[in-house]
This record gives C-alpha cells, structure tokens and sequence, in this order.
C-alpha cells in the first residue's frame, strides 16, 4: 500500500506509469477497440461526406464561417457522418477523463515520483519561474482534460494516453524509438548538441539518446510545457 492512499503502485506499462487500477484499463481497452473501429471501418463515410462537402463549394478554411458551413452540409447531406464524429468525440473525451481520473487517486504519489526525478540527474530542467502561458495553451487540446498546461499530471496522462490512440505504434516509446533510430548523424559522426524542438513529454529525447548517448541535450518546451516530462527527460542544455 502506499503512504498517502488506498491505491498501491502497479508498476509501469513500458516507461509509463500503470493505471490506478486495473478496472479503468479494462474500461480504456474498449475505448481503444472502440476508436479503432470507428477510425478504420467507416473510411467510406468520410469519403460521402467530403464529396457533399466538396460539391457545396466549401473550402476547408480556420474559420468559425467555414466550420459552420461544413456542419449543415453534413447535418443535411450526410448524416451518418455527422453521427460518427460524435461517437468519436464521445469516446475521445472518455478516454481523457478516465486517464485523469485514475491518476488523480495517487496523486500525491506520483508528484513524489516527479520530485524524485527531478533531483535524481545526471543532468537537469531549468524552468523559468516567470513564464506566464498565452492563453491559447491553456485549451483543451486533443480534448485531454486540463490540456497540456492546466493539471500537475498531464505529462503522464499525455504518454498514457497516446497508448490509446496509437496502439502498438506507442507502446514502449515504439514510435519514437523509430524515428531516433532514422535520424543521420553528421558525416564527422560527432554529435555536440541536440535541441528538442517542441518537446512534448520528452520521448524523442530518450529516444535520441539512445541513439546519440554523448550529446547534451535541450528542449524549447514552449506551449507544449508538459509536467510529465521530468519523470521521462532527465537531460541537459549547457
């Protein structure tokens, strides 16, 4: 059992901390079956509703007026189409909430763990204690609760739950690993630096290490400042 609560620690999925309990990842299997299902079996559905859009003259523009427009020719003209996308949001945002929710019940554990991380080194996070978000950071991007900015815990419900939309391609850091692993070095082989542009939780910078072990590393984490990311990137920008 753990000091804080009732929940005990049920070690790691990959490099990932595991689930409270084991209820909500059974309960996210189904999501996962579920949105899979939804984003690869209905490719024809999708195909209907762009030809209606695309016969309406609508143009695919950031824009309140086109969205707006695309929504009544799929409200009037493909219905069905209009039924998926809520299915999918549906689950999107159950999938989020679950996350949050069952790493909320340990909490006070897993901010430890961040603590733990963050002192443990060889190298360290410099973060400047007046940095102020703009306020289009603070949406709920990909409908994660909280976003990327407003819960202590995103980082870890960010890495959990891009398992469930990717599948296997992000089981273990796979998908990063990959790309790592594709990335040329210089012709000389010699790697001083590498800086992380947009650096999520930091995958790509384990990743990267792996590949280049030497190099010092940093990280322009900018709107995408992930709290999670201590427990994972544990390298320095010198």
């Amino acid at each position: 059992m753990t000091i804080s609560n009732q929940y005990p620690d049920r070690g790691k999925r990959g490099p990932t901390p595991r689930l409270t309990r084991l209820a909500d990842e059974s309960f996210l299997d189904y999501i996962k079956d579920t949105r899979s299902l939804l984003m690869h079996g209905h490719s024809d559905t999708r195909a209907r509703a762009n030809e209606e859009i695309k016969k309406a003259g609508i143009k695919f523009e950031p824009n309140n007026e086109s969205v707006e427009s695309i929504r009544e020719v799929i409200r009037q003209a493909a219905p069905e189409a209009g039924i998926l996308q809520r299915v999918q949001k549906s689950t999107q945002q159950a999938l989020w909430k679950r996350v949050s929710d069952s790493y909320d019940l340990r909490k006070a554990d897993l901010l430890r763990m961040y603590d733990d991380y963050d002192d443990r080194g060889p190298g360290s996070v410099t973060w400047d204690p007046e940095y102020v978000y703009p306020e289009y950071s603070k949406v709920e991007t990909h409908l994660q609760t909280g976003g990327f900015v407003g819960d202590e815990l995103s980082g870890l419900a960010f890495d959990y739950g891009t398992i469930i939309f990717h599948g296997k391609a992000e089981e273990g850091d796979l998908l990063h690993t990959t790309i790592a692993k594709r990335v040329e070095g210089p012709l000389d082989g010699k790697v001083g630096r590498i800086m992380d542009i947009g650096a999520h939780m930091g995958s790509s910078r384990v990743s990267l290490s792996g590949a280049f072990p030497k190099p010092k590393y940093g990280a322009a984490i900018s709107v995408l400042a992930w709290s999670g990311m201590l427990t994972i990137a544990q390298s320095s920008w010198a």
